[in-house]
């Protein structure tokens, strides 16, 4: 199905289907926050001008409580308000809450600048760059979380281990998405126990990402509503849970820059720059691959999670996999966690990519032994991201000083005695 249109949607509210319009955009974390709003109101005061919201929205943990160590939620400032602009190319059903649609908005100061460090904000500068070099991205991520069903009879809470007892529920998640006018492919159970991945198909990286911030929320909502938990927490039980990033280039004129069919991985030099940019910055950006606590859990028990700077032809243990061919070849970034946001997942990925097309980086050699390793600890992410120039110079002092704060936030929260059930009590709904 279609993404819904202005015209569509003003036909819905015109026939009583719809009553309630869902205005969100998304926080630190990736999730959901806005307001839910009568269609005569949004019709009436919202679409056209906007509405205001709190800029605590942006100052939350991983519980969602608000924080006022962010820079943006001081309380001497009295937690100003900031305006939320509807986007109506965003408008998407709601197919499991009856007389619903959602829309996605972005973040203005009251002077109508952008907020940096908003997650929609961050990548449509990243995105803007790369169209400035010329070139345009399709992205693709890959969605994976783990469903948790409740079964008294062995004994409370359990991983659910078989897709075929999950299908009722897999099956209403595929369809609430594809009503959504969301392109996937479906639904794919993954080698953890309840583990699975909704895989969408590639797209512009804005209207990719709306996607899939779209389906995070219906995924949840629909586990819950089906009596399970789904969460996307990045280590919740056996295995990681990825959220991998591939990405491939189209030049002005089309084509495939990053391909070269006789060259090494079938990667032109653009190619290998490309994939350069991302090793030689992954540290510098772990901590958006890896925003919270319970994401280095994952590096070290999942064997499908890199733990080096490596990278090779369709090799699933290396930071980044080089998959396909001439103009079906995909760069995957697989060093983000299931719970990275994937606005920031995918702004990390372009700004890495291009300054190594921009500086026409240099490939180690594939899969080599002198790797360097990948952060930790998010401690060791945060001070890779804090003591970056060029994180600073890419991305803005406001980012990031903002998303610092994010991750020192985790860190105190977890102190010395963090373990598994901490992590659960902490990340399990949050995530």
């Amino acid at each position: 199905m279609a993404r819904l249109t202005m015209g569509d949607f003003e036909f819905e509210i015109e026939k009583k289907a719809v009553d309630t319009i869902m205005v969100a955009c998304t926080d630190g974390q990736g999730r959901l926050v806005g307001a839910r709003l009568t269609a005569d109101y949004f019709m009436s005061e919202v679409l056209a001008s906007g509405m205001y919201v709190p800029s605590s929205l942006l100052a939350t943990d991983a519980t969602g409580q608000v924080n006022s160590t962010y820079p943006i939620a001081d309380p001497a400032s009295g937690y100003p308000s900031l305006h939320l602009r509807v986007d109506p190319t965003t408008l998407f059903r709601m197919p499991w809450q009856p007389g619903t649609v959602g829309v996605l908005g972005d973040l203005e100061f009251i002077d109508g600048s952008p907020v940096s460090i908003a997650p929609r904000t961050v990548l449509r500068r990243q995105a803007g760059r790369l169209e400035a070099a010329s070139y345009t991205a399709l992205l693709g991520p890959g969605l994976e979380f783990t469903l948790i069903t409740a079964e008294p009879a062995m004994g409370g809470n359990h991983l659910a281990a078989r897709s075929a007892r999950l299908e009722p529920t897999l099956h209403r998640i595929r369809r609430a998405i594809s009503d959504m006018g969301i392109d996937i492919e479906g639904t794919f159970g993954l080698p953890g126990t309840g583990h699975f991945e909704v895989t969408m198909r590639p797209g512009d990286p804005m209207r990719i990402c709306d996607g899939a911030v779209m389906s995070r929320n219906a995924i949840k909502d629909i586990a819950a509503l089906e009596g399970c938990t789904a969460t996307f927490m990045a280590a919740h039980g056996d295995s990681g849970v990825s959220g991998h990033m591939s990405v491939s280039l189209r030049g002005q004129r089309g084509g495939a820059p990053l391909a070269d069919r006789y060259g090494e991985a079938g990667l032109s030099e653009v190619g290998k720059a490309f994939v350069a940019g991302l090793l030689e910055h992954a540290a510098e950006l772990c901590l958006l691959y890896a925003p919270n606590v319970n994401s280095y859990r994952r590096f070290g028990t999942d064997p499908f999670a890199p733990t080096h700077l490596t990278w090779g032809e369709d090799n699933r243990t290396c930071a980044v996999r080089v998959v396909g061919s001439d103009t079906a070849l995909r760069i995957e970034n697989r060093i983000p966690g299931s719970d990275a946001n994937p606005y920031l997942t995918a702004a990390a990925t372009i700004a890495a990519g291009l300054d190594g097309i921009t500086h026409q980086a240099k490939v180690p050699p594939v899969v080599s032994p002198t790797a360097d390793p990948l952060p930790t600890t998010l401690g060791e992410a945060l001070a890779a991201w804090e003591g970056s120039t060029w994180v600073r110079e890419t991305f803005g002092p406001e980012v990031q000083d903002h998303y610092a704060t994010m991750a020192r936030i985790e860190i105190e929260a977890a102190g010395a005695s963090a373990d598994l059930d901490w992590e659960r009590e902490r990340y399990l709904d949050g995530c």
